[in-house]
């Protein structure tokens, strides 16, 4: 779908929601607002709800279900938090709930919404990246489309969110690993020394290359969309849970 039917769509959506009375309003509750308005706005944006691996409804996220996954090749890109339409979504609770189901799975991006606004979080940093108000959509449609499946294919979300300092700026890959790996390498030597006095320096050289090899590889997979990001949601997941037991 087009900019200009989408545009079309919610704008016919806005219009159907500013003619609801205040006690129409108050009848929309969460499952209403979501087939009434929410799954409208999105499948204007380009998302097929019929496809599970493009959007995923009640997906499992740490201590709870999140609403909606929206995904890309199957793996999740945004999560979305659905309120009803009378709801205030700027509550801390809403606000602390989406973006903890976010930050635990290791998502970035949590939007809450009940139509009449739309707020997207970077999960990782607790930051509010886009507040409109249903008023400005039409205005502010530019930022509504980063939303879109078309969008988040082209990652003009994470190029805008870099742009305005949302996400920090990408360093040259090659730059950033070998910095990482010279300081991970001397940590992880002095720890297995310590507890494997028996190894030998060129065995323990082996140990940690076929751990980064590994570690590498899972990475890879994961940034290029090929897996979710298990990685991270696994560490937030054990340091939530105190450090107890392996990670």
């Amino acid at each position: 779908m087009g900019k200009e039917e989408a545009l079309a769509i919610i704008s016919g959506l806005v219009d159907k929601y500013e003619h609801l009375s205040p006690q129409n309003i108050k009848t929309f509750h969460e499952a209403k607002t979501k087939q009434g308005f929410i799954e409208p706005f999105f499948r204007a944006l380009g998302w097929n709800f019929e496809e599970t691996d493009e959007v995923a409804p009640e997906e499992e996220a740490s201590s709870g279900r999140v609403d909606y996954a929206f995904k890309r090749n199957g793996v999740s890109q945004f999560y979305l938090e659905a309120k009803p339409l009378r709801a205030d979504i700027t509550k801390a609770e809403y606000v602390k709930q989406a973006v903890t189901y976010a930050y635990n799975k290791g998502i970035i991006w949590v939007a809450l919404f009940n139509f009449h606004d739309l707020h997207l979080y970077n999960a990782q940093t607790g930051r509010c990246f886009i507040n409109i108000s249903c008023k400005d959509y039409i205005t502010n449609f530019e930022d509504l489309w980063l939303l879109s499946r078309e969008s988040i294919q082209n990652n003009a979300l994470t190029e805008k969110a870099e742009k305005y300092g949302a996400l920090p700026p990408r360093l040259e890959i090659e730059q950033r690993l070998f910095k990482q790996l010279k300081l991970w390498r001397e940590e992880l030597f002095q720890q297995i020394f310590l507890y494997n006095p028996e190894l030998k320096f060129d065995q323990i050289d082996e140990v940690i290359q076929r751990l980064f090899n590994r570690l590498i590889f899972i990475r890879t997979c994961e940034d290029r969309r090929i897996e979710e990001r298990f990685l991270l949601s696994s560490l937030h997941e054990w340091s939530k849970n105190g450090h107890k037991g392996e990670l």
